[in-house]
């Protein structure tokens, strides 16, 4: 099986990670995890590894024995099974010849994947790419990675020739909120000198440090009232939320930082006029600046209980 049979086998497993179970405890926070741990269990089998470790909470770890005489380094390689809970349709990937300027996703609803948004896709001229019709995730953060992690189990196998040390390989649930699988791991059971998690960014790029961070909830409670008599008595909570979202500091969002600049990332906004709910990231790199940002948002929340009460 190659590469991308293998990719697009997994995105027909929808892994959506679900933030309700998470909270509550469950792991995986979605048991369709659970159906992709098994069917890659089943691969690594199919290709000759048998100290397959499948846990109840989906955490699925193995190690292809080093196949030298010598002393070399052991390495781990990981990939997570859920992906991301901002859309839960289910994923349509489909191949197309990219041949350069924009991509037509799905002609029935006009949905088009534009040059003009994304001029990385300048880079593929001539290459095949897997996309979705439009409605959906791809699902290839995390799954790109499983593919990649198993594509290399069977490349080792196949060629015995290559030498190498203790390889680990594993898969973790529930990385979209808060790393709940990567905190779950028992790290004692990873013998290896050195890991690398697989998830992210252009061919030939290695991430070598990481960010600090967080989420937030900011709920506001307004007081309705019927608009002929709302003099003195209406309490807009929409209005309240965008005064919030207002007193973030101006250019410390995503799409105005690089780097290691920390930002504060509005993600979803939803509610009436008597009760709304902000949701928030926030990313800094330095730990004592991410403590601050936290707190602003605590300062700046109070502030707001202590004028609109």
């Amino acid at each position: 099986m190659d590469i991308v049979e293998r990719f697009l086998r997994y995105t027909k497993i929808n892994t959506t990670t679900n933030r309700e179970a998470g909270a509550a405890g469950v792991m995986p926070s979605n048991p369709t995890e659970h159906d992709l741990a098994k069917l890659i269990e089943s691969e690594l089998k199919e290709l000759g590894l048998q100290n397959i470790k499948r846990r109840e909470n989906a955490i699925t770890t193995t190690v292809l024995p080093s196949n030298s005489a010598k002393k070399l380094p052991s390495v781990a390689f990981f990939a997570h099974l859920d992906t991301s809970a901002e859309q839960k349709n289910d994923t349509k990937a489909q191949i197309v010849r990219y041949e350069g300027g924009d991509v037509t996703l799905n002609k029935e609803l006009g949905i088009t994947l534009k040059l003009s948004e994304f001029p990385e896709l300048a880079n593929y001229v001539g290459d095949d790419l897997i996309v979705t019709d439009g409605t959906s995730l791809l699902g290839a953060d995390d799954k790109a990675a499983i593919a990649a992690i198993v594509n290399a189990a069977q490349f080792f196998i196949q060629n015995p020739q290559i030498e190498h040390g203790d390889v680990t390989f594993g898969f973790l649930p529930d990385e979209e909120q808060g790393l709940r699988g990567a905190k779950a791991l028992d790290i004692s059971e990873i013998k290896a000198d050195f890991a690398y998690c697989l998830d992210c960014c252009g061919i030939g790029e290695l991430i070598y440090q990481n960010w600090n961070a967080g989420d937030a909830v900011v709920t506001f409670t307004g007081q309705s009232a019927h608009p002929m008599n709302a003099k003195g008595k209406l309490v807009n909570s929409l209005l309240l939320a965008h005064k919030f979202i207002s007193m973030l500091p101006g250019g410390e969002a995503p799409e105005y930082t690089d780097g290691v600049e920390g930002y504060y990332w509005v993600k979803e906004l939803s509610g009436n006029s008597a009760k709304t709910v902000l949701k928030l990231d926030v990313r800094e790199f330095n730990e004592a600046k991410y403590a601050q940002r936290m707190a602003f948002l605590q300062d700046l929340a109070d502030s707001f209980a202590k004028i609109y009460g």
